[in-house]
């Protein structure tokens, strides 16, 4: 996200964009994880009313770039507890799972696993997306 946003500083006019969320284990409803997007929803309602597009970012670097609107990958990538209000702007923008799930929460979960082909590809196809 960073490197799409040093490139074209307009994109922040035009979307929002989600850095950390507290995303792990947290035992809070809707879901057990992502109460960190919850409390980022509640708190910035009103600037994601405002925002054209809500972009959640997850595990790039792990195969081609995704781009996606499909409400699994929504819930995935940003658990917040009103999604239906935001399904049409929230796109998710992500590496393949099955490349990543190979890794997931192991000990070659780290970044020997990414390649910085997929990463460039990523920012490519985030600031199209914005663009």
């Amino acid at each position: 996200m960073m490197a799409a946003i040093i490139r074209r500083p307009e994109l922040l006019k035009a979307a929002l964009f989600i850095f950390s969320a507290n995303e792990e284990l947290s035992y809070d409803r809707p879901t057990y994880w992502g109460r960190g997007f919850r409390e980022f929803e509640r708190k910035f309602f009103r600037q994601m009313v405002q925002a054209k597009k809500i972009v959640a970012i997850d595990s790039l670097g792990y195969g081609r770039t995704l781009v996606s609107q499909h409400p699994n990958l929504q819930y995935l990538a940003f658990p917040i507890s009103n999604i239906k209000l935001w399904r049409k702007k929230i796109y998710v923008v992500c590496g393949e799972f099955e490349k990543l799930m190979a890794v997931y929460h192991s000990d070659a979960d780290d970044m020997r696993g990414m390649d910085r082909r997929y990463l460039e590809d990523g920012v490519r196809r985030l600031t199209h997306l914005i663009g």
